[in-house]
């Protein structure tokens, strides 16, 4: 998502024991309800109005994918002409059992 050039902020969330979050704030030209239903698909954009200052597409979308992947989400709220907030909660917990390295395999 391109920062609004008005004003934007972030601000992490006190840390519960299995999740943290932050979200992610700006008072730019927002996302329309049409656009929020698909701004997380490959190679789509919001069209918002405004130039856009480049990008294909593809941030929010890897997002997505790399929170799906660490077992946590993202969430949007808009509004056309006031702005646009982001929350991302991850575990604080291991989403998958480590791996073993070479060295854990070594005999003593």
């Amino acid at each position: 998502m391109a920062r609004s050039p008005t004003s934007s902020s972030a601000r992490s969330s006190a840390r519960s024991t299995t999740r943290a979050s932050f979200e992610v704030a700006d008072t730019g030209v927002g996302i329309s309800r049409e656009a929020l239903a698909y701004i997380f698909e490959p190679f789509r954009q919001a069209d918002s109005g405004a130039p856009h200052p480049g990008g294909v597409g593809l941030g929010l979308y890897l997002v997505r994918r790399l929170l799906d992947a660490l077992g946590g989400d993202v969430s949007v709220e808009s509004e056309v002409g006031l702005g646009t907030v982001f929350r991302v909660s991850i575990p604080t917990h291991p989403h998958a059992p480590a791996r073993r390295t070479v060295s854990d395999h070594t005999a003593a």
